[in-house]
């Protein structure tokens, strides 16, 4: 088999395994879209994973280079769409605790179950629990 037909198997495989993983975990789980804004109002759009716990909504921040991650940063006000319900909150980035980080990724093994055990092989490292606080 020459170098380019095993590039274009590998490339089909990874394809097909990226559409098989994107229909399980959106398709079969629940997914809220948030919606963060700069100081400047630039807005960023995320679709992302979500429990309940304690009486605040958790999110998790899989990159923490992301710029969506930044944008909470600079301003906690955000909305979070999960079905039909557009809600605003304050959040909360929750850095450099551990117990709270295991916390977290077990409310979210228990909602997402294999899906989110998967996540954690592939991920470059540690999430960063966000919480989200409705506004009153």
């Amino acid at each position: 088999m020459s170098f380019s037909q095993r590039t274009l198997i590998t490339a089909l495989i990874g394809t097909a395994l990226y559409l098989a993983w994107s229909t399980f975990s959106y398709g079969a789980q629940e997914t809220a879209m948030l919606r963060t804004s700069t100081v400047r109002n630039q807005d960023y759009y995320e679709t992302l994973w979500f429990v309940e716990g304690d009486g605040y909504v958790w999110i998790r921040a899989e990159d923490p280079r992301s710029r969506w991650l930044r944008a909470v940063r600079e301003n906690p006000d955000v909305s979070l769409r999960r079905g039909p319900f557009d809600d605003r909150f304050d959040a909360t980035v929750w850095e450099g605790k551990p117990e709270l980080s295991r916390d977290v990724d077990a409310m979210f093994r228990a909602k997402y179950g294999l899906a989110d055990r998967f996540w954690d092989l592939i991920r470059p490292g540690d999430a960063i629990p966000i919480r989200l606080v409705p506004h009153r």
